[in-house]
C-alpha cells in the first residue's frame, strides 16, 4: 500500500537527484557579452573537458554604436589554468552581424583532462559594438 509518506519521501527524493545533476548539464554553457575583451578566468566561468577535440559552437549578434557597422569579427581563445602559469591552446576568429544571428564554430586539441579550461573573448577595435551570444563548448 502506498502511503501518503511515501509519495512526499520519492518526490523529494525525485527533486534533489535532478537538482544535484542539473549543474552537470550546464557545465559547457557559454554566455558572452562584450564590446572590447572578457576573460572567463575573471569572472570565475570554468569548463571541464577531457582530453581529445574540443568543440565550441556559439550563435552571436551585435549592437553597433556606429549606425554604419554591421559586421564585425572576434576572437575566441582557449586556456587551461595552471599553477604558475596559464597554458594557451589557440585562438579562432568569429564574426556577427547587426541583423541577424550568426552560427560560428571552433576546436581545440586538449592534451589533458581538466576541470580549469576557460575561454577569453575579444575584438580588434573596440568599444564600436557590443557583441553578445550564448553557445556550448564541449568534448
Amino acid at each position: 500500500m502506498v502511503t501518503k509518506r511515501k509519495v512526499i519521501s520519492l518526490s523529494f527524493i525525485l527533486v534533489v537527484s535532478i537538482l544535484v545533476n542539473m549543474p552537470m548539464a550546464l557545465a559547457g554553457s557559454v554566455s558572452f557579452r562584450f564590446d572590447s575583451w572578457l576573460y572567463g578566468n575573471n569572472n570565475g566561468i570554468y569548463h571541464s573537458l577531457n582530453s581529445g577535440t574540443a568543440y565550441l559552437q556559439t550563435s552571436s549578434r551585435i549592437d553597433a554604436y556606429d549606425p554604419g557597422l554591421n559586421y564585425k569579427r572576434y576572437y575566441v581563445r582557449l586556456y587551461r589554468e595552471g599553477f604558475l602559469w596559464d597554458d594557451y591552446l589557440g585562438e579562432h576568429s568569429q564574426h556577427a552581424y547587426a541583423d541577424r544571428w550568426t552560427t560560428n564554430t571552433a576546436q581545440w586539441t586538449v592534451d589533458k583532462s581538466s576541470d580549469k579550461y576557460y575561454l577569453v573573448f575579444w575584438t580588434e577595435q573596440p568599444y564600436n559594438a557590443l557583441i553578445y551570444g550564448s553557445g556550448l563548448l564541449s568534448n
